[in-house]
């Protein structure tokens, strides 16, 4: 939206700023139904019936993960389901940050939602107490051995764990 905002400013040189204002106001709604859908299915998590509800939540949610520092893919793999996830979280590397009373309000929203094919918990990917990620030290870690003796086998391995998270979000 900031840049939005930004290349408008530059537009009002040569376009109506009526006109600018008005699209980017359009664009503000449809931005904000796509950011909680795409984040909720980030979670395996049904819309809920109010948007205005849903947005808090991820305030609240994304809030939380920069004040502590969680390692966003452990949180979106442990939480995928909401509170039919919430065994597997008990057992995470991020479980005592579960615990503690600033993820009160989280798990309170991850509990009000619905979980989306829940189903999909059962995969075998979902079992493991790790999701698959590709931060930056993952990718280090999978060139190390490529460069030093040539040896793909991590790489390899990570794309077929790639592959079975795929298959388990797809369902």
């Amino acid at each position: 939206m900031w840049a939005l905002q930004q290349l408008g400013g530059a537009l009002s040189l040569v376009a109506d700023a009526d006109d600018l204002s008005e699209a980017l106001t359009g664009y503000e709604q449809a931005y904000q139904i796509s950011f909680a859908r795409h984040t909720l299915a980030l979670l395996g998590l049904q819309d809920g019936p109010d948007l205005h509800a849903d947005l808090v939540f991820l305030q609240t949610f994304y809030g939380w993960m920069t004040e502590t520092s969680a390692s966003w893919p452990q949180v979106f793999f442990d939480w995928f389901g909401g509170e039919a996830s919430s065994d597997r979280a008990a057992q995470s590397p991020l479980s005592k940050l579960y615990q503690a009373d600033a993820f009160k309000p989280v798990r309170e929203g991850l509990y009000a939602r619905t979980p989306d094919r829940a189903a999909r918990l059962s995969h075998a990917y979902f079992q493991k107490p790790a999701p698959v990620d590709l931060v930056i030290d993952t990718v280090e870690a999978l060139w190390a051995p490529i460069a030093d003796d040539d040896n793909w086998s991590a790489f390899e391995g990570t794309l077929a764990d790639i592959e079975q998270a795929r298959l388990a979000y797809l369902g």
